[in-house]
């Protein structure tokens, strides 16, 4: 099990002195790829005995289960940044008072003034001695070349991930690798746990830690529209939770190929943690075919959630959130759904394909408004008084199955209270109430044909 990663339990045979002799993958295992192992412990306790056979009391089978700290704990200061006036700002002075290390993941990191003024940043700190490594995804083009050969010189580890070619070769992978999964099926073999790295999967998350101390997670990117035209969000947390954020960006700069890189030591006094607050802050991700976990907490918020679900997402058109939501506002919760107005979308398609169920969301008693004047980019939501989510995960099958996020569900009264009147109330009275609207003949068949190709879009 150790030739590509390891399992997730084990089946293990102990001698009569108690002592490991093999471990032997059982029909209850799950595997986990290689470069994941870090993520992945011993459950605190030790294992559970299960179907142990006593010869003369010694001998026997055990099992011990691994598990994976994907919840960070309390002790966490965070900040809602809204807008690129917010967080442009900030990011830019952390980073320039950066002392140790700078570790940058995007989606989109454009060629522009404001991508520029951020890479020329970064090529700095690393000319002063800060190690500085910055990770891509290659979808929407990334830094100019003479500007990647600028960092580069500078001593800024950078790796573009997923291009055109790696993504080619990883779905020629995904198809081999399910033909020889339903073969295995045939005879009774579970198939192992793999990242999918197609030309469907690619790396979404938007993730900054500066020295260790400081991180950011959210949905901004990179370039002129976030930072001055579009409307959007974004965390900025201390504590705990922080390490969380660096091991996510560690495990893909790792799957990604790139360098291995010794981080200089922290400075005195500013080890993760060491100025605690209130809030629990969980680091939830998915990762194309090992996890889906930002879905399952955000229908576990959704069924849990006693008086109010409000939900403001650039994109939404996965079937379960929204029949969730559905069925919780016919429950009598107040359920409202904040998405980009028809004429700012900034996709057309996927605006569209929402129109086809537009009607049916508000006669569920969704409250559902749309925001006009400029494109809402934000992934934010809030349930009841104190669970809220901030990150970079739409509500769309794309999202929540095929690309790699992260976001951040905090528990916190101080933070969901400042979601909620920063953003929401505010754009409510911004945004337009929606009603049942009649859609013609032609849209019904444009919005029809778009919404049965939803998984794609």
């Amino acid at each position: 099990a150790e030739r590509r990663g390891r399992w997730v339990t084990t089946r293990q045979r102990l001698d009569p002195l108690g002592g490991l002799v093999a471990v032997i993958p059982g029909p209850d295992d799950l595997f986990v790829p290689r470069g994941r192992e870090g993520l992945y412990k011993l459950a605190p306790g030790g294992g559970r005995a299960r179907g142990v056979s006593v010869l003369g009391g010694a001998l026997g089978v055990a099992r011990e289960r691994l598990w994976r700290p994907a919840e960070s704990p309390g002790g966490n200061v965070i900040e809602l940044l809204i807008d690129g006036e917010q967080f442009f700002p900030a990011l830019r002075r952390d980073l320039a008072a950066a002392r140790s290390s700078i570790d940058l993941q995007t989606f989109i990191f454009s060629d522009d003034v404001t991508g520029r003024s951020v890479a020329r940043l970064l090529a700095r700190k690393a000319r002063e001695g800060v190690a500085v490594r910055v990770l891509v995804d290659a979808l929407h083009g990334v830094l100019s070349a003479p500007l990647r050969a600028e960092l580069r010189a500078a001593g800024v580890e950078l790796v573009v991930q997923h291009r055109w070619g790696e993504s080619v070769a990883g779905s020629l992978r995904n198809i081999g690798h399910t033909l020889l999964d339903g073969v295995g099926a045939l005879f009774g073999r579970r198939p192992p746990l793999r990242e999918r790295r197609g030309l469907w999967n690619h790396d979404h998350r938007k993730i900054v830690i500066v020295d260790r101390r400081i991180g950011y997670c959210g949905g901004m990117n990179l370039g002129h529209e976030y930072e001055f035209l579009w409307h959007d969000a974004q965390a900025r947390v201390r504590g705990p939770a922080v390490a969380r954020l660096e091991a996510l960006f560690s495990e893909r700069w790792r799957a990604a190929g790139g360098p291995t890189l010794v981080l200089p030591e922290l400075p005195p006094g500013s080890e993760p943690g060491s100025l605690p607050g209130p809030a629990r802050v969980d680091v939830v991700e998915t990762l194309p075919g090992v996890r889906h976990d930002i879905r399952r907490r955000y229908e576990q918020a959704i069924a849990s959630a006693r008086r109010r679900i409000w939900i403001e997402c650039a994109y939404v058109l996965d079937d379960r959130i929204l029949a969730g939501l559905r069925r919780r506002a016919r429950d009598g919760l107040d359920v409202a759904l904040i998405v980009p107005d028809d004429e700012v979308h900034d996709v057309p398609v996927v605006r569209d394909a929402f129109r086809y169920i537009q009607n049916e969301v508000v006669r569920s008693g969704v409250r559902l408004h749309k925001y006009g004047g400029r494109m809402v980019h934000a992934k934010v939501a809030a349930f009841d008084e104190r669970l809220a989510t901030v990150g970079s995960s739409n509500l769309d099958r794309i999202a929540l199955d095929e690309l790699a996020e992260a976001n951040l569900f905090v528990e916190d009264d101080r933070f969901a209270g400042d979601l909620r009147r920063r953003v929401f109330l505010r754009d409510f009275r911004r945004a337009r109430r929606v009603g049942v609207e009649r859609l013609g003949w032609w849209d019904r068949l444009k919005s029809g044909v778009l919404h049965f190709f939803r998984g794609l879009l």
